[in-house]
């Protein structure tokens, strides 16, 4: 895939169009950090930056990490896209590792808590949240690992409801 077409978005993360799949998840990172709503080294310039500007700042991050994210895992795993059978935590975490990606960096972008994704993929169904807040952290985990979000839920929690049904 020729890279250079994707300038603007490399330019927007402040990065070199030879970068690596790592290097554009820390720029990422740091990048949201200091652009978030609480950033420290933005608080002297909150009266000079409307929200609405802070905001369309974090649109465009995101919006370039999610390209650059697609086209950088799909140099590395051309089967990525491929279709899956079963869905359950050691699949999530695959795919996560497939893209790079650390637990702190979702947990950071999604907010949902390190040990729930721990407990995610290690199918840790006592410790995880309830069905509630589970099908939400399940559909958020989806999208950040580029998944169908109606076709994760279902089939982990098919897996959790199962567990369930053991217990009783």
């Amino acid at each position: 895939m020729d890279r250079s077409k994707y300038k603007k978005y490399f330019r927007i993360l402040e990065l070199d169009v030879n970068c690596s799949l790592e290097e554009l998840n820390e720029s990422y990172h740091q990048l949201i950090t200091i652009h978030g709503k609480d950033s420290l080294p933005l608080r002297p310039l909150k009266d000079e930056m409307s929200d609405q500007r802070s905001l369309r700042i974090q649109q465009e991050l995101k919006e370039a990490y999610r390209i650059l994210r697609d086209l950088l895992a799909g140099e590395q795993s051309p089967d990525a896209k491929r279709e899956y059978q079963a869905i359950d935590g050691a699949f999530l975490k695959k795919r996560r590792e497939q893209l790079g990606l650390e637990i702190s960096t979702i947990s950071g972008v999604t907010k949902i808590p390190k040990n729930t994704l721990v407990n995610i993929e290690k199918n840790d169904y006592p410790n995880l949240p309830p069905l509630a807040y589970l099908g939400w952290q399940l559909r958020t985990l989806a999208l950040q690992l580029q998944l169908d979000p109606r076709r994760v839920t279902d089939e982990y929690l098919r897996g959790y409801r199962a567990w369930r049904e053991e217990q009783d």
